[in-house]
Protein backbone atom coordinates (compact mmCIF):
# COMPACT_ATOMS: atom_id res chain seq x y z
CA UNK A 1 0.00 0.00 0.00
CA UNK A 2 1.21 3.67 -0.69
CA UNK A 3 1.76 5.96 1.93
CA UNK A 4 -1.35 8.18 0.82
CA UNK A 5 -4.64 6.04 1.80
CA UNK A 6 -8.32 6.81 2.88
CA UNK A 7 -7.41 7.36 6.20
CA UNK A 8 -5.18 9.82 5.50
CA UNK A 9 -7.84 11.48 3.24
CA UNK A 10 -10.05 11.45 5.89
CA UNK A 11 -8.18 12.83 8.79
CA UNK A 12 -5.13 14.87 7.66
CA UNK A 13 -6.11 18.29 8.82
CA UNK A 14 -8.84 17.68 10.90
CA UNK A 15 -7.58 18.53 14.75
CA UNK A 16 -7.36 21.87 15.71
CA UNK A 17 -4.89 21.73 18.67
CA UNK A 18 -6.27 23.62 22.05
CA UNK A 19 -4.09 23.18 24.34
CA UNK A 20 -4.79 26.18 26.46
CA UNK A 21 -8.19 25.06 26.97
CA UNK A 22 -9.76 22.73 29.98
CA UNK A 23 -8.60 19.70 30.99
CA UNK A 24 -4.88 20.25 29.13
CA UNK A 25 -4.91 23.77 30.20
CA UNK A 26 -1.37 24.03 29.20
CA UNK A 27 -0.07 27.66 29.23
CA UNK A 28 1.05 29.51 25.99
CA UNK A 29 4.53 28.57 25.47
CA UNK A 30 3.42 24.75 26.01
CA UNK A 31 1.04 25.11 23.51
CA UNK A 32 2.86 26.11 20.84
CA UNK A 33 5.85 24.24 21.88
CA UNK A 34 3.69 20.90 21.37
CA UNK A 35 2.15 22.68 18.30
CA UNK A 36 5.63 23.06 16.76
CA UNK A 37 7.17 19.43 17.36
CA UNK A 38 4.04 17.34 16.78
CA UNK A 39 4.80 17.16 13.09
CA UNK A 40 8.25 15.74 13.86
CA UNK A 41 7.31 13.70 16.68
CA UNK A 42 3.71 11.94 15.86
CA UNK A 43 2.62 8.48 14.24
CA UNK A 44 0.54 10.52 12.39
CA UNK A 45 1.91 14.16 11.71
CA UNK A 46 -0.88 15.38 9.26
CA UNK A 47 -3.97 15.05 11.65
CA UNK A 48 -3.04 18.77 13.08
CA UNK A 49 -4.82 21.40 10.80
CA UNK A 50 -5.27 24.95 13.09
CA UNK A 51 -4.02 25.79 16.61
CA UNK A 52 -6.97 27.52 18.67
CA UNK A 53 -6.20 30.74 20.61
CA UNK A 54 -8.25 33.10 22.55
CA UNK A 55 -7.55 36.84 20.82
CA UNK A 56 -6.23 38.03 24.12
CA UNK A 57 -3.27 35.16 23.55
CA UNK A 58 -2.74 35.88 20.22
CA UNK A 59 -2.24 39.54 20.60
CA UNK A 60 0.97 38.24 23.17
CA UNK A 61 2.45 36.31 19.83
CA UNK A 62 5.47 37.76 18.41
CA UNK A 63 8.37 36.71 16.17
CA UNK A 64 10.98 36.12 19.08
CA UNK A 65 8.19 33.97 20.84
CA UNK A 66 7.28 31.56 18.05
CA UNK A 67 10.99 30.44 17.00
CA UNK A 68 11.71 30.37 20.85
CA UNK A 69 8.94 27.60 21.32
CA UNK A 70 9.93 25.65 18.24
CA UNK A 71 8.97 27.25 15.19
CA UNK A 72 10.61 26.42 12.11
CA UNK A 73 9.90 29.39 9.58
CA UNK A 74 6.81 27.52 8.61
CA UNK A 75 3.16 29.87 8.91
CA UNK A 76 0.89 29.45 11.75
CA UNK A 77 -2.24 28.66 11.22
CA UNK A 78 -4.90 30.06 13.56
CA UNK A 79 -8.20 30.29 14.69
CA UNK A 80 -8.87 33.20 16.90
CA UNK A 81 -11.35 32.58 19.88
CA UNK A 82 -13.71 35.65 20.01
CA UNK A 83 -13.26 37.98 22.68
CA UNK A 84 -16.01 36.89 26.08
CA UNK A 85 -19.29 38.47 25.34
CA UNK A 86 -22.69 38.78 27.29
CA UNK A 87 -24.22 39.96 24.26
CA UNK A 88 -27.91 39.62 23.84
CA UNK A 89 -29.16 42.59 21.08
CA UNK A 90 -28.12 41.73 17.76
CA UNK A 91 -26.65 45.10 17.54
CA UNK A 92 -23.79 44.51 20.79
CA UNK A 93 -23.45 41.15 19.01
CA UNK A 94 -22.17 42.89 16.24
CA UNK A 95 -19.99 45.28 17.52
CA UNK A 96 -18.15 42.38 19.60
CA UNK A 97 -17.26 40.95 16.14
CA UNK A 98 -16.39 44.42 14.55
CA UNK A 99 -14.08 44.76 17.33
CA UNK A 100 -12.55 41.60 17.73
CA UNK A 101 -11.68 41.74 13.76
CA UNK A 102 -10.45 44.97 14.25
CA UNK A 103 -7.54 43.58 16.23
CA UNK A 104 -7.10 40.75 14.56
CA UNK A 105 -6.57 43.17 11.31
CA UNK A 106 -3.94 45.10 13.56
CA UNK A 107 -2.40 41.47 14.59
CA UNK A 108 -2.15 40.32 10.59
CA UNK A 109 -0.84 42.95 9.12
CA UNK A 110 2.23 42.87 11.55
CA UNK A 111 3.52 39.27 10.36
CA UNK A 112 2.56 40.40 6.55
CA UNK A 113 6.96 40.87 6.22
CA UNK A 114 7.69 39.33 9.68
CA UNK A 115 10.43 36.62 10.03
CA UNK A 116 7.34 34.90 11.40
CA UNK A 117 4.48 33.91 9.31
CA UNK A 118 1.44 33.73 11.51
CA UNK A 119 -2.32 33.61 9.24
CA UNK A 120 -5.20 34.21 11.31
CA UNK A 121 -7.22 31.87 9.15
CA UNK A 122 -10.47 31.41 11.14
CA UNK A 123 -13.01 32.39 13.96
CA UNK A 124 -15.38 31.27 16.47
CA UNK A 125 -18.16 33.07 18.12
CA UNK A 126 -20.88 31.63 20.50
CA UNK A 127 -24.50 32.95 19.35
CA UNK A 128 -26.62 34.65 21.98
CA UNK A 129 -28.50 31.65 24.24
CA UNK A 130 -31.45 33.87 23.34
CA UNK A 131 -31.07 32.38 19.55
CA UNK A 132 -31.70 28.83 21.03
CA UNK A 133 -34.85 29.86 22.83
CA UNK A 134 -38.64 28.43 21.47
CA UNK A 135 -38.99 30.88 18.60
CA UNK A 136 -35.95 32.51 18.30
CA UNK A 137 -33.69 30.32 16.07
CA UNK A 138 -35.88 31.70 12.84
CA UNK A 139 -34.25 35.59 13.57
CA UNK A 140 -30.75 34.22 13.53
CA UNK A 141 -30.16 35.78 10.33
CA UNK A 142 -30.46 39.38 12.65
CA UNK A 143 -27.40 38.39 13.87
CA UNK A 144 -25.44 36.53 11.34
CA UNK A 145 -26.20 38.27 8.37
CA UNK A 146 -24.90 41.37 10.01
CA UNK A 147 -21.82 39.80 11.94
CA UNK A 148 -21.14 38.60 8.47
CA UNK A 149 -21.05 42.00 6.62
CA UNK A 150 -19.05 43.45 9.22
CA UNK A 151 -16.11 40.97 8.76
CA UNK A 152 -16.34 41.70 5.09
CA UNK A 153 -15.95 45.45 5.30
CA UNK A 154 -12.82 44.74 7.82
CA UNK A 155 -11.08 41.62 6.97
CA UNK A 156 -8.75 41.51 3.95
CA UNK A 157 -9.35 38.30 2.53
CA UNK A 158 -10.26 34.87 3.41
CA UNK A 159 -12.17 33.67 6.30
CA UNK A 160 -14.26 30.85 8.10
CA UNK A 161 -16.57 31.94 10.61
CA UNK A 162 -17.70 29.47 12.87
CA UNK A 163 -21.42 30.57 14.91
CA UNK A 164 -21.15 28.30 18.31
CA UNK A 165 -24.89 26.99 18.76
CA UNK A 166 -25.70 25.34 22.03
CA UNK A 167 -28.06 21.92 21.28
CA UNK A 168 -30.08 22.54 24.81
CA UNK A 169 -33.64 24.62 24.34
CA UNK A 170 -35.12 24.36 21.27
CA UNK A 171 -32.34 22.81 19.62
CA UNK A 172 -34.29 20.95 16.72
CA UNK A 173 -35.48 24.52 15.99
CA UNK A 174 -32.15 25.81 16.50
CA UNK A 175 -29.96 24.24 14.07
CA UNK A 176 -32.49 24.42 10.94
CA UNK A 177 -32.70 28.02 11.33
CA UNK A 178 -29.33 28.97 12.14
CA UNK A 179 -28.28 26.37 9.09
CA UNK A 180 -30.62 28.03 6.57
CA UNK A 181 -29.66 31.30 7.14
CA UNK A 182 -25.48 30.37 6.88
CA UNK A 183 -26.90 28.61 3.42
CA UNK A 184 -29.27 32.31 2.54
CA UNK A 185 -25.49 33.84 3.09
CA UNK A 186 -23.94 31.39 1.05
CA UNK A 187 -26.55 31.28 -1.80
CA UNK A 188 -26.76 35.70 -1.43
CA UNK A 189 -22.79 36.18 -1.28
CA UNK A 190 -21.06 33.29 -3.50
CA UNK A 191 -18.47 35.02 -4.08
CA UNK A 192 -17.57 36.33 -0.79
CA UNK A 193 -14.55 35.16 0.66
CA UNK A 194 -16.03 34.46 4.58
CA UNK A 195 -17.47 31.59 4.50
CA UNK A 196 -20.09 30.50 7.78
CA UNK A 197 -19.74 27.43 9.49
CA UNK A 198 -21.81 25.99 12.72
CA UNK A 199 -20.02 24.94 15.39
CA UNK A 200 -21.34 22.50 18.17
CA UNK A 201 -20.02 20.91 21.61
CA UNK A 202 -19.27 17.26 21.70
CA UNK A 203 -17.96 16.98 25.14
CA UNK A 204 -17.90 19.01 28.48
CA UNK A 205 -20.83 19.35 30.97
CA UNK A 206 -23.33 18.73 28.30
CA UNK A 207 -22.78 15.78 25.91
CA UNK A 208 -25.25 15.87 23.19
CA UNK A 209 -27.66 12.70 22.36
CA UNK A 210 -25.87 10.67 18.86
CA UNK A 211 -29.75 11.90 17.35
CA UNK A 212 -28.51 15.84 17.75
CA UNK A 213 -25.33 15.58 16.65
CA UNK A 214 -26.40 13.35 14.03
CA UNK A 215 -29.31 16.20 13.00
CA UNK A 216 -26.34 18.99 13.18
CA UNK A 217 -24.43 17.02 10.41
CA UNK A 218 -27.73 16.32 8.56
CA UNK A 219 -28.54 19.71 8.75
CA UNK A 220 -25.22 21.36 8.01
CA UNK A 221 -24.97 18.73 4.90
CA UNK A 222 -28.47 19.47 3.59
CA UNK A 223 -27.84 22.96 3.80
CA UNK A 224 -24.19 23.18 2.48
CA UNK A 225 -22.32 24.36 4.81
CA UNK A 226 -19.25 23.83 7.10
CA UNK A 227 -18.96 22.06 10.50
CA UNK A 228 -16.93 22.12 13.89
CA UNK A 229 -16.64 20.10 16.71
CA UNK A 230 -15.34 20.71 19.83
CA UNK A 231 -14.32 19.20 23.29
CA UNK A 232 -14.74 15.26 24.22
CA UNK A 233 -13.73 12.44 21.30
CA UNK A 234 -9.73 11.93 22.12
CA UNK A 235 -10.47 8.44 20.98
CA UNK A 236 -10.85 7.18 17.12
CA UNK A 237 -13.95 5.10 18.01
CA UNK A 238 -17.28 5.79 20.14
CA UNK A 239 -17.27 4.42 23.36
CA UNK A 240 -18.56 5.08 27.38
CA UNK A 241 -20.82 7.79 25.83
CA UNK A 242 -18.05 9.28 24.36
CA UNK A 243 -18.21 10.25 20.38
CA UNK A 244 -15.27 8.52 18.16
CA UNK A 245 -13.38 11.45 15.44
CA UNK A 246 -13.29 8.43 13.21
CA UNK A 247 -17.09 8.14 13.16
CA UNK A 248 -17.49 11.62 13.32
CA UNK A 249 -15.55 12.26 10.48
CA UNK A 250 -16.52 9.52 8.62
CA UNK A 251 -20.73 10.29 9.15
CA UNK A 252 -20.12 13.98 8.14
CA UNK A 253 -17.96 12.43 4.77
CA UNK A 254 -21.08 10.31 3.78
CA UNK A 255 -23.78 12.89 4.51
CA UNK A 256 -22.01 15.47 2.43
CA UNK A 257 -20.96 12.83 -0.41
CA UNK A 258 -24.47 10.69 -0.40
CA UNK A 259 -27.07 12.91 0.16
CA UNK A 260 -30.10 12.24 2.55
CA UNK A 261 -31.59 9.69 0.26
CA UNK A 262 -28.90 7.40 0.15
CA UNK A 263 -27.39 8.05 3.41
CA UNK A 264 -30.15 9.25 5.81
CA UNK A 265 -30.57 10.88 9.20
CA UNK A 266 -30.88 7.39 11.02
CA UNK A 267 -27.72 6.09 8.78
CA UNK A 268 -25.57 9.15 9.82
CA UNK A 269 -26.92 8.37 13.65
CA UNK A 270 -25.90 4.71 13.23
CA UNK A 271 -22.45 5.63 12.12
CA UNK A 272 -21.59 8.04 14.85
CA UNK A 273 -22.68 4.82 17.10
CA UNK A 274 -20.64 2.21 15.72
CA UNK A 275 -18.24 1.08 18.55
CA UNK A 276 -16.23 -1.71 16.94
CA UNK A 277 -13.52 -1.12 14.60
CA UNK A 278 -14.14 -3.88 12.42
CA UNK A 279 -17.26 -1.38 10.92
CA UNK A 280 -14.30 0.86 9.98
CA UNK A 281 -12.19 -0.18 7.28
CA UNK A 282 -9.23 2.08 5.26
CA UNK A 283 -7.58 0.94 2.15
CA UNK A 284 -5.42 2.68 -0.60
CA UNK A 285 -8.42 3.40 -2.46
CA UNK A 286 -11.56 3.75 -0.42
CA UNK A 287 -12.81 3.97 2.97
CA UNK A 288 -16.02 1.69 4.12
CA UNK A 289 -18.09 1.55 7.17
CA UNK A 290 -20.17 -2.29 7.17
CA UNK A 291 -19.61 -2.15 3.59
CA UNK A 292 -20.66 1.28 2.58
CA UNK A 293 -17.62 2.56 0.51
CA UNK A 294 -16.43 5.92 -0.05
CA UNK A 295 -13.35 6.35 -2.40
CA UNK A 296 -11.09 8.87 -1.65
CA UNK A 297 -11.64 11.26 -4.42
CA UNK A 298 -15.28 11.52 -3.01
CA UNK A 299 -14.14 12.32 0.41
CA UNK A 300 -11.63 14.88 -0.98
CA UNK A 301 -14.62 16.24 -2.82
CA UNK A 302 -16.99 16.61 0.39
CA UNK A 303 -14.19 18.03 2.28
CA UNK A 304 -13.74 21.38 -0.12
CA UNK A 305 -17.76 21.65 1.24
CA UNK A 306 -17.76 20.63 4.82
CA UNK A 307 -13.72 21.31 5.99
CA UNK A 308 -15.02 19.51 8.96
CA UNK A 309 -12.40 20.33 12.12
CA UNK A 310 -12.09 18.68 15.46
CA UNK A 311 -11.13 21.34 18.54
CA UNK A 312 -9.44 19.11 20.81
CA UNK A 313 -7.07 19.52 23.64
CA UNK A 314 -4.77 17.10 22.92
CA UNK A 315 -2.78 15.72 20.14
CA UNK A 316 -1.20 13.39 22.02
CA UNK A 317 -4.36 10.95 22.87
CA UNK A 318 -5.86 11.05 19.28
CA UNK A 319 -2.46 10.24 18.05
CA UNK A 320 -1.58 7.28 19.90
CA UNK A 321 -5.36 6.34 20.19
CA UNK A 322 -5.45 5.81 16.20
CA UNK A 323 -2.67 4.05 15.77
CA UNK A 324 -3.58 1.35 18.17
CA UNK A 325 -7.08 1.19 16.73
CA UNK A 326 -6.24 1.38 13.08
CA UNK A 327 -2.43 0.74 12.83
Amino acid sequence: MSYYSSKIALLAGTIDYAGMFPPASLDLNATLQKAATFRTTAKHPWLMNRVVLSLAEVKKLNAKLLYECGSNGSPWNISVLSTPHTAISHTDFVKCVDWDFREMRRTQERYNHSSAKLDLVSYEIKLPDIVTSPGQAITSGEYIFPALEQIETIWPGEMDVYFEVGLEGAWQETLEGVTRIMSEWLNENSQSPVLPGLKIRTGGKFVPKPEQLAMAIDESAANGVKIKATQGMHHPLTHSGEFGFVNFFAAVNFAYSWGPQEFSLKDIENCLCSEDAKDFVFSEASMLWKGRELTFDQIESARKTHAAALGSCSLDEPDQFLLKEFP
